[in-house]
């Protein structure tokens, strides 16, 4: 009898011992490469970081979008830039609980522009000296060199614009019903040649993008601009 060779209870044992052992080296090399994928892995973009204002003017923020012009980081009569803020008559200063013809105080204007007139620029006059609502061709360089996506920030759906260096602001949408498309709408300074009764305004749901002859006695947020 052979007492130098193992037994077939030995050998399975040995067996066991070998695949136990390459399996915790397995299981250790596993979770190694997990280590080592989670720490020289790119941390994630954080929009949060070109979110941030790039100045303050009379207390309120600006952002550099890359354009003409610095846009304000909230609307004016908002507290934060998820909130809607006040609405305005083209021309008016004071918010209202309706808008309509009839309670229009500024029908008939012969001003072309409304821009830095501290009793008819809403901006101005909310925010301050250097504050003041955007021209026709402001307004129209932020829906055409920006970016506009549908978002959702604390609760509150609207745009986020993302401009040419990648700065952006958060516009709210007018609208909070869920069944209804998000639409922001914004006053520019600037009323439309030969007609009192009408100012170019910002327009923007889903994939419509545009500048176009808005009703003024009609209720818009306001975005103010500074250099």
């Amino acid at each position: 009898m052979e007492t130098n060779n193992p037994t077939r209870k030995q050998q399975a044992l040995a067996e066991l011992k070998q695949r136990t052992k390459i399996i915790a080296i397995l299981f250790c090399a596993s979770i190694l490469v997990v280590a080592i994928f989670f720490l020289f892995k790119e941390p994630p973009v954080d929009n949060s970081a070109s979110r941030e204002p790039d100045g303050v003017l009379n207390g309120h923020c600006y952002v550099d979008l890359g354009l003409s012009i610095k846009w304000a980081e909230a609307n004016v009569g908002a507290e934060a830039d998820t909130l809607v803020g006040d609405y305005f008559a083209w021309g008016e200063i004071d918010a209202k609980e309706h808008y309509d013809e009839d309670n229009y105080t500024y029908i008939g204007h012969k001003q072309h522009s409304i821009e830095r007139k501290r009793k008819h620029d809403a901006a101005t006059n909310g925010f301050g000296r250097g504050w003041r609502m955007p021209t026709k061709d402001e307004v129209t360089e932020l829906v055409d060199k920006c970016s506009w996506e549908l978002e959702t920030t604390e609760g509150r759906c609207g745009y986020r614009v993302t401009g040419p260096n990648g700065n952006s602001i958060f516009i709210p949408a007018d609208n909070a019903s869920e069944d209804a498309v998000p639409m922001v709408t914004l006053w520019s300074s600037y009323s439309v040649d030969g007609d009192s009764t009408s100012a170019y305004a910002i327009q923007v749901a889903d994939t419509m993008r545009r500048v176009v002859a808005t009703p003024a006695y009609r209720g818009l947020q306001v975005r103010a601009v500074t250099r």
